[in-house]
């Protein structure tokens, strides 16, 4: 069975803004994957790092409604692909709030036919809440 980032982490934190949760898997002092869940599926974490209280924050907002003004993070790209980490990095330029098909997307890559491809990286995009 093929080992995930995830499978290998230091530590796991939970934060939640209802109805909204997410886990955070941390390795190395770097977040290597955020999942999304419901907040009613998960215990939150007692002690949690200045970077999950301030994701917390920003998930609040985004949950109501609100700008949510994703703070900086220390997210570990280091077991994405190259080009995982082209996809990602295009898509971190689309303004928020506006759609970008995948077919678009591999057209600004580069890669007018590329759709398919597109689809499977953001199938394993590892933080799914700040990369859309």
């Amino acid at each position: 069975m093929m080992k995930r980032p995830y499978d290998e982490c230091d530590l796991v934190e939970y934060i939640a803004a209802p109805p909204m949760a997410l886990s955070l898997h941390w390795k190395d002092h770097k977040i290597i994957e955020m999942r999304t869940r419901w907040a009613k599926s998960i215990t939150v974490s007692v002690d949690l790092t200045a970077e999950a209280r301030q994701l917390e924050k920003a998930l609040a907002r985004y949950v109501s409604g609100e700008t949510p003004d994703w703070p900086e993070l220390p997210l570990d790209f280091s077991h994405l692909t190259d080009f995982q980490q082209t996809v990602l990095d295009e898509l971190y330029r689309v303004p928020s709030g506006t759609t970008c098909t995948y077919g678009e997307l591999a057209a600004l890559i580069g890669n007018p036919n590329g759709a398919r491809a597109i689809g499977m990286a953001m199938g394993r995009n590892p933080f799914p809440m700040l990369y859309p």
